[in-house]
């Protein structure tokens, strides 16, 4: 994790925004939303509160309950929990 600041904090929520470092390497977004009393970082497309069950996208707002997902897409469960949009090739495969 890095040692810079939080730029945004409440009592439930804190931002790091993405940076170039010295190297000019980006670093995205840090999020991390507080859940039963933890600290959950908010990586990948789903993440997912082993406490509760709760599920948070990579921004840190919670998710409808996953009984709702897909109703409007025909998306299933599996497909929105195996997306991880920091996978480009995946996400660009058959794009051509």
């Amino acid at each position: 994790m890095s040692d810079r600041p939080w730029e945004y904090r409440s009592d439930t929520r804190r931002v790091r925004r993405g940076y170039y470092d010295a190297e000019n390497r980006w670093h995205r977004m840090e999020v991390e939303v507080l859940c039963c009393g933890e600290w959950l970082r908010c990586r990948g497309f789903t993440n997912t509160c082993a406490n509760c069950g709760a599920d948070f996208n990579h921004a840190g707002q919670r998710l409808a309950s996953r009984e709702q997902w897909g109703e409007e897409t025909g998306e299933s469960v599996a497909d929105i929990l195996s997306v991880d949009y920091t996978s480009t090739e995946r996400l660009l495969e058959g794009a051509d």
